[in-house]
């Protein structure tokens, strides 16, 4: 779930990235991955663009968002259950974040927009989540999927849920491996549809 929220203060102890760990870590995994329950000691990835490039905000408003983890909804709430909850968690992990030194954060927001995994659900992301494959070791950096479709000649992914992985310089390097895929890299190539045949006079030689 992420909280997006424009406020007429910031704390200067909020870098453009911020991480707030709860102290029950072992247990926090074992509520999201197996249980399927929201976080009762929440780790958070408290985010200040406008530490880095005040000008997206008007004059002495600050912009921050606030991502909380939470259970795909293939073993946590469903999307239905996110209308009513999606509300209490909000107000919960404002809660928590005041208890952890950002006060008054609650009664700073001036605009927000609350997305949950409701949201996501009915864009397409699968189990309502937009960060694709789990992220275990079987399935992170090199051993996600790869960016060629098994049966498929003309089509090539990128992205964080293909080789090398999520964030965003692994998925800019997705895109350009997945341009290699198809121009050939550095080697001079001519451009053809995918899966196109040479005609004579452009095979190497």
């Amino acid at each position: 779930m992420i909280l997006h929220a424009g406020c007429d203060r910031t704390w200067p102890r909020l870098a453009h990235h911020t991480l707030s760990f709860g102290r029950a870590w072992r247990s926090t995994f074992d509520e999201l991955t197996r249980a399927g329950r929201l976080m009762s000691d929440p780790s958070l990835l408290i985010t200040r663009p406008t530490a880095t490039d005040p000008a997206l905000a008007p004059p002495g408003r600050h912009l921050h968002y606030v991502l909380a983890p939470c259970p795909h909804t293939g073993i946590g709430p469903g999307p239905a259950d996110w209308h009513d909850l999606g509300p209490r968690y909000r107000d919960a992990l404002l809660r928590e974040l005041e208890r952890r030194g950002l006060d008054g954060i609650a009664s700073s927001i001036e605009e927000e927009c609350l997305v949950t995994p409701a949201d996501w659900t009915a864009q397409g992301h699968a189990a309502g989540t937009p960060f694709s494959a789990a992220h275990t070791f079987a399935q992170t950096g090199p051993f996600r999927p790869r960016n060629l479709v098994r049966g498929t000649a003309n089509a090539v992914l990128a992205g964080c849920g293909t080789t090398p992985g999520v964030g965003v310089p692994p998925v800019l390097l997705s895109g350009k491996l997945a341009a290699a895929r198809i121009t050939g890299g550095s080697r001079t190539s001519v451009s053809r549809p995918c899966g196109a045949r040479p005609r004579p006079e452009e095979a190497p030689a």
